[in-house]
């Protein structure tokens, strides 16, 4: 029997070494997952660091947030608007809107919210929208001149705010990122003027600027261009069409096309694409340089205060990013910069020259 109970013993510590062995390695998968996981974590944050999507914002020491303002009867219209904490009503007469990307059928104005704390941080009252989104339940009533309805509602509820704040606004700058970069940017230039607040200037980024089918090319097909003029215009155009645009259906591209719109007169645009974009093809950024160039555009920096003839139009390229422009931190802080020169210039009731661009944050700050 002590032969018989030895012999169990000894087998009973060979089998359970195998399974210390399985559950050491499990446990160090476990470790490995959690540090895979956390890492990715941090570079994820990094890169929307670096992109400008995150910003600190504690309520009573950097503002006030006034959330989920209804700005309209549908459920969809909805914005937060970001109080600076030592906001001067005397001294701004513009606010800024921004408007989310999410290729007209998804996304949040939560993505734009860094983008907001960041500005309102800079002393400016902001709001970020919500706005129709295009679905099988509202496809026969939407048309993206439903959607610039909504952004004219939105302005005129940011107007009342800063009324009840005691500023009197008298102007707005618009911003958005891919579909919010289409929307804001077709918004400034073919409503800008006669907006319950004027459009002051326009930060777009990745912006689809022109619904032809070649400068979708290739990254779109003919008959998704199509259905997306078809759905923007609420009038059916086929794939034919789109590839060879008769005199009807070349109106309805120009009517949903903010390069259609870019002529004397135009609202001041800080315009930003990545290189390595594989959802917004690289012919849109060429097209709208050309279009500002063909004007006599200049930068920001180049124009004297006060002269409204010239054309304002500043570009950057962020070489290594794709659709999210979250791999050039320093055209981040370019384009931040350039943001600070233009709500100076535009959405201050003081004139005045212009400040060197600031840089958005030191390499440590990120």
């Amino acid at each position: 029997m002590a032969d018989s109970k030895d012999t169990a013993l000894s087998s009973g510590a060979v089998s359970a070494k195998p399974r210390r062995r399985w559950l050491k390695i499990f446990l160090a998968l476990i470790v490995l997952i959690l540090f895979v996981s956390a890492s990715c974590g941090l570079v994820l944050r990094r890169a929307m660091k670096d992109g400008g999507y995150i910003e600190d914002w504690e309520p009573g020491v950097d503002g006030q947030t006034l959330a989920n303002v209804q700005y309209g009867s549908e459920a969809w219209q909805v914005m937060d608007v970001y109080v600076p904490k030592d906001f001067d009503a005397r001294r701004m007469r513009g606010a800024v809107l921004f408007i989310h990307g999410g290729a007209w059928v998804g996304g949040s104005r939560m993505e734009q919210v860094g983008f907001a704390k960041r500005a309102a941080k800079a002393g400016y009252l902001t709001a970020n929208m919500e706005y129709m989104l295009y679905s099988e339940d509202v496809k026969d009533e939407y048309t993206i001149e439903r959607v610039l309805d909504d952004v004219d509602a939105a302005i005129a509820k940011l107007k009342e705010v800063g009324a009840e704040l005691g500023c009197e606004l008298d102007r707005v700058a618009v911003s958005g990122h891919s579909a919010g970069g289409h929307i804001s940017s077709l918004y400034a230039y073919s409503r800008g003027k006669s907006a319950p607040l004027k459009v002051a200037f326009l930060m777009a980024r990745v912006a689809p600027i022109d619904f032809h089918a070649d400068t979708w090319s290739p990254n779109l097909k003919p008959k998704t261009v199509a259905g997306l003029v078809s759905a923007m215009s609420g009038e059916e155009v086929d794939e034919e069409q789109a590839l060879n645009p008769d005199e009807k259906t070349e109106a309805l591209i120009a009517s949903i096309s903010p390069l259609s719109y870019v002529k004397p007169g135009v609202t001041p645009t800080i315009s930003a694409y990545g290189a390595k974009d594989a959802i917004v093809p690289s012919p849109h950024a060429r097209k709208i340089k050309e279009a500002f160039e063909a004007l006599g555009a200049k930068s920001v920096v180049d124009v004297a205060p006060g002269d409204d003839q010239t054309p304002v139009f500043d570009y950057v390229e962020f070489p290594s990013s794709n659709h999210m422009l979250a791999r050039d931190p320093d055209c981040t802080m370019r384009v931040w910069g350039l943001f600070l020169s233009y709500a100076k210039r535009y959405l201050q009731k003081h004139d005045g020259e212009d400040d060197i661009l600031s840089e958005w944050g030191t390499d440590e700050e990120r």
